[in-house]
């Protein structure tokens, strides 16, 4: 994230930058998890691995992931995609 600044003679200035993880503040959910005992329950070797797509769930009747229903149905995302 970076912040820039106009002055009146149209000259821009950067005046903030901020890498990696530094734009967190401005997500809410990540500032609620860190306030919770066990955080955003990363480990770390792998940021973010408490987040799972909407289609990597069983469906609990075949044990199949939705991606894995969908293959060769031409869905826009499927287990191959990932390897």
């Amino acid at each position: 994230m970076s912040v820039f600044y106009q002055n009146d003679k149209g000259e821009i200035s950067r005046t903030f930058s901020s890498y990696g993880r530094g734009g967190e503040p401005l997500i809410g959910t990540y500032t609620l998890l860190d306030f919770i005992p066990k955080g955003r329950d990363e480990d770390e070797h792998k940021i973010m691995g408490w987040l799972r797509r909407h289609d990597s769930y069983e469906d609990g009747v075949t044990g199949k992931t939705l991606a894995q229903q969908k293959q060769g149905t031409g869905a826009c995302f499927h287990e191959a995609a990932r390897k």
